[in-house]
């Protein structure tokens, strides 16, 4: 019985959090009638927190990253639709907003690391906005991939601050 009651509460306790106001139309990844995703995204944003959870063939979600930063690797979406960044090297980028879906166009780059530099290949990558203000940005990145008959699922979410 005391089982039930403590479930009961905490079903309660997520309903009621669950409907509390939003604070703006700003932070309401939903509101996409509303909101200028590409007017809020231009700037320089800083990462501030990564975390990036994995699952194989269907199976439970891991984490299999967290990183937090001391702001020095940023993205910076100019409003052209162009872009620049920092991590772990610098690199350019363009970009389209629909929504609130940004999608990044990454052309086959050279990237100068510590170590020596490589080359990375072309890459497309689409991302949810999940919430921004003037001075927070939340993307959300979801991918599926086949290798070698094994199906990876990742998602990552970012955090930036101005």
């Amino acid at each position: 019985m005391k089982k039930l009651v403590l479930v009961s509460l905490i079903l309660t306790a997520v309903c009621v959090y669950s409907c509390k106001k939003s604070s703006g139309p700003n932070n309401t990844p939903n509101n996409t009638s509303n909101t200028n995703y590409k007017s809020l995204i231009a700037g320089k944003w800083y990462f501030t927190l990564d975390t990036i959870k994995h699952s194989i063939n269907g199976g439970p979600f891991t984490i299999i990253g967290t990183s937090v930063y001391n702001r020095t690797e940023f993205e910076q979406f100019n409003p052209d639709g162009t872009g620049s960044g920092f991590y772990n090297g610098s690199y350019n980028f363009t970009y389209s907003i629909t929504g609130n879906t940004v999608t990044l166009y990454y052309p086959a780059q050279i990237e100068n690391l510590p170590g020596g530099s490589i080359t990375l290949p072309a890459d497309t990558q689409k991302a949810t906005i999940r919430s921004i203000s003037d001075n927070q940005l939340s993307i959300l990145y979801y991918g599926t991939d086949v290798i070698n008959a094994t199906t990876e699922t990742t998602y990552e979410a970012q955090y930036f601050s101005r």
